[in-house]
């Protein structure tokens, strides 16, 4: 489907993942919706708060959940954003929605390392508040507004 130029796909929940009498047989946040957009030949993939037991049945996309831009899963938890699943998506930025001095503690400090490692840019809401991608011919960038005091 598109609209202006975006299309997009809806490539999770599968039937796994979600049933008629309880909604999600392997937890809630592995029920999320995991939507790939794209545009100008560049993508993004929203993550909802899918955990690593959806890694399996999201890999089963190969090339099409491949994307430039990641919403960070589950909020960058030490549950999400395994390595098979990163080298699955293989982004050049991933976005972290999480509060500042949150009571989960998101980001694992293990997932944060994960993605430098990688070499993967890193925007943290925590850190910078909101955060703008902006995709145009050029390529991407981004802004980020602090909107808040630490």
């Amino acid at each position: 489907m598109g609209l202006g130029g975006v299309g997009g796909m809806v490539l999770h929940p599968v039937a796994d993942f979600i049933t008629k009498e309880d909604g999600a047989s392997n937890g809630l946040n592995n029920g999320s919706v995991v939507m790939r957009l794209h545009y100008l030949g560049r993508s993004i993939l929203l993550t909802g708060d899918i955990e690593h037991e959806t890694d399996g049945a999201l890999l089963r996309w190969q090339e099409r959940l491949r994307a430039d831009i990641l919403k960070a899963a589950h909020h960058g938890s030490r549950t999400s954003s395994t390595q098979a699943f990163l080298n699955g998506v293989r982004p050049t930025w991933v976005a972290v929605s999480c509060g500042v001095k949150n009571k989960f503690k998101h980001p694992s400090p293990e997932v944060i390392h994960r993605y430098a490692q990688m070499g993967i840019q890193i925007r943290r809401t925590d850190l910078s508040g909101a955060i703008r991608f902006l995709i145009d011919e050029d390529g991407i960038t981004t802004k980020t507004w602090l909107v808040h005091e630490k």
